[in-house]
């Protein structure tokens, strides 16, 4: 498992599949060892897609 841990108390596990995740500063794309910051939902689900070949 992997996680990411910050200064204020958020953790972020990484590991398991791609996902969205809405933190009070913004969403994310999580998954498969990685987080990456996107501006809205609609561009976390078209990131998934567009790295899952979609």
């Amino acid at each position: 498992m992997s996680k990411l841990h910050f200064n204020d108390g958020v953790s972020i596990d990484t590991s398991g599949p791609l996902r969205v995740l809405r933190l009070k500063d913004g969403f994310y794309v999580v998954g498969q060892g990685m987080c990456v910051p996107v501006d809205s939902r609609e561009d976390a689900v078209a990131y998934i897609k567009e790295l899952q070949g979609e």
